[in-house]
């Protein structure tokens, strides 16, 4: 047999388990953007800044600020990564494993920050400990890190990949 008669054996485009971050991505894309109208937007409202950010209210840490305008801007740069990795990956283009397996590690990182940022929210603001934030973020942080463990190797190591992408 030859090497020529092996190759074209190999899978090639997008089907098998390639499907599946492509769902993701879609399935993030959205989240991301719920997120954002529902969470980061609202935040940036008086009724919800003020209070946050003016010393003396019940609910103020100095972290608040900062939390937020880090989270907007992380929650828009993944959420405009996902549709750009949408279109490049419908594309077939080559560049694409690279950006995956960059974007599955950003999220990770994002949900990272976002873990300890709550914690340590939850322990500067009585109030906001109430709410048990912390438990929650600690699941979006396994969502993340879940996807990361098995996409980033998949991406790097599939004969699928590397015959759909590497154009």
């Amino acid at each position: 047999m030859s090497d020529v008669q092996l190759l074209k054996d190999e899978p090639v485009g997008i089907g098998g388990w390639l499907i599946l971050p492509l769902i993701i991505l879609v399935i993030w894309a959205l989240s991301f953007l719920g997120t954002l109208w529902v969470d980061i937007v609202p935040s940036f409202g008086a009724d919800v800044w003020q209070p946050l950010t003016t010393p003396g209210s019940p609910v103020y840490s100095s972290y608040w600020a900062p939390y937020l305008i880090v989270s907007a801007i992380l929650v828009v740069g993944l959420m405009v990564w996902a549709i750009a990795l949408l279109v490049l990956f419908v594309q077939r283009r080559r560049v694409v494993p690279l950006l995956i397996s960059l974007f599955f590690l950003a999220a990770a990182g994002a949900a990272v920050f976002e873990f300890v940022s709550v914690w340590h929210l939850s322990n500067q603001v009585p109030l906001f400990a109430e709410y048990a934030l912390t438990q929650g973020a600690a699941v979006d942080l396994l969502r993340s890190l879940v996807p990361a463990a098995i996409w980033v190797p998949y991406f790097r190591l599939s004969v699928r990949v590397r015959n759909t992408f590497d154009r």
